[in-house]
């Protein structure tokens, strides 16, 4: 499913690819999000070249004092301008980290390893927040065995089982375990 809402730019999956849990299978792109992180990053590039002034000034402003030329308030308010710049400046870099951590909530993951069974949409489909993006089958096979009740009182969950290869095919194991009776 889709974390955000936007459009399909990649689609990585077809029906009947094999993908492992945690694989890229789409990508969704929010075109909101990339001039609002470009915003931000002019903003902190801004705050950047005023905290180097502010900077400055105040060297400027302390060698004055300890010549005795500056007075206490002056220094402590070029101090708190500094100050000021510096929470500015990581108020703005923590911003845009949200907007990229927004883009990259875009990479739509496979929960499982499996089978991709079905993908009702293709590139560029706009897609809201929630939407499947693909069904997948999990790569566990579960096999239900029709068996006489009498057989009930010999098995239990957990128990070995083993398969007759020639009723499978392709690369299944022929080994596996009862998870359930009923």
């Amino acid at each position: 499913r889709a974390r955000i809402g936007g459009i399909i730019g990649e689609l990585r999956v077809d029906e009947g690819d094999m993908v492992a849990a945690g694989d890229v299978i789409a990508i969704v792109v929010d075109d909101r999000l990339a001039p609002q992180i470009g915003a931000v990053s002019s903003t902190a590039a801004a705050l950047s070249a005023q905290l180097a002034q502010a900077q400055a000034d105040l060297a400027r402003a302390q060698d004055l004092f300890a010549r005795g030329i500056f007075a206490q308030a002056r220094l402590d308010e070029a101090q708190t301008g500094v100050d000021v710049l510096q929470n500015q400046l990581a108020s703005a870099r923590q911003e845009r980290a949200v907007l990229v951590q927004q883009s990259r909530e875009g990479d739509v993951l496979a929960p499982i390893a499996g089978r991709i069974l079905e993908v009702p949409v293709t590139t560029g489909t706009v897609v809201l927040a929630g939407e499947s993006i693909a069904s997948v089958a999990s790569d566990l096979y579960v096999l239900r065995l029709l068996l006489p009740e009498r057989h009930a009182r010999s098995i239990s969950e957990g128990d070995s089982i083993r398969i007759d290869s020639a009723a499978m095919t392709g690369n299944v194991s022929l080994t596996g375990f009862i998870r359930q009776v009923y």
